[in-house]
């Protein structure tokens, strides 16, 4: 972890140290400002992450709580350097749903009692080892398939079979995901006080699949004439960075600090409201 946030950090900061041609705009700054703010927050999530889990947790929960934590870091970084590039920061909203979602799954196993959380992180791993199992079913033969879905087969061999047995039964009634609700419902049972993270996770997937951007970027379409709306001027969208910049980095604190708490790490400050 260290090793990886240090590769991650030192290309980030090369990347926002990059020198201007002419004076920033304060738009400019606020986003640069931001894109600071998210690598030391990486770099704390990192001094925290290697700091001693004093609650002593299993080594399935540790896997999985550090799995997700990585995957925070490097989706937090994708959005950082994807604001610097410009219109590159349009296309950042699937890193924020993203996070959104490790959010969700994180809570939701720090919230187990401890005495079944262990065994409810092993159902994570097993359940992801049979879904991807199953998505690979009909490729399994193909040279570039081949081996991988002879490893996943091993690794599910080494599962207990009555926890195969209850996840395969669970994703023949229709289950998705390890905590067999949908993501809606996930988001709104792990939302906390005024929250509405089922309606964030509503508008997030919404971004990704397309339709809005037909709606929203394209001004009267005429047979033969296609004129794409962009943005109102570049101010607008340093703005809409920083901001995307800055929720992400909320939600990658949010994140750590939820497993900080249950495993008996160092939280980050200020806790956000998130």
């Amino acid at each position: 972890m260290p090793s990886l946030t240090h590769r991650i950090v030192t290309f980030l900061r090369r990347l926002v140290g990059q020198p201007r041609p002419n004076s920033p705009s304060p738009e400019q700054i606020l986003l640069r400002a931001t894109m600071l703010r998210a690598i030391d927050v990486t770099t704390a999530i990192s001094d925290s992450f290697a700091q001693p889990w004093t609650d002593n947790p299993g080594g399935n929960e540790r896997a999985v709580f550090g799995i997700w934590t990585n995957n925070a870091i490097r989706h937090l970084a994708s959005v950082t350097a994807l604001a610097q590039q410009g219109d590159l920061a349009l296309t950042a909203e699937v890193h924020f749903r993203q996070l959104l979602e490790l959010l969700l799954q994180t809570r939701r196993l720090a919230e187990e009692p401890r005495p079944s959380r262990e065994g409810l992180a092993l159902k994570v791993a097993a359940w992801g080892c049979i879904d991807y199992l199953r998505k690979l079913q009909p490729v399994k033969d193909h040279p570039l398939a081949v081996k991988g879905y002879a490893e996943l087969a091993a690794m599910k061999s080494r599962f207990p079979k009555p926890l195969v047995a209850q996840i395969e039964r669970e994703m023949k009634k229709g289950k998705k995901f390890w905590h067999g609700l949908t993501q809606t419902e996930l988001a709104r049972r792990t939302s906390r006080g005024s929250q509405n993270l089922a309606a964030v996770f509503q508008i997030a997937s919404s971004q990704l699949h397309g339709s809005w951007d037909v709606a929203l970027g394209v001004t009267s379409p005429r047979p033969g004439v296609l004129d794409f709306r962009p943005y109102p001027d570049q101010a607008t969208l340093y703005r809409w960075s920083a901001d995307l910049v800055d929720r992400c980095t909320d939600f990658s604190i949010a994140i750590w600090n939820t497993v900080a708490r249950a495993v008996g790490a160092p939280t980050l400050d200020p806790e956000p409201s998130i």
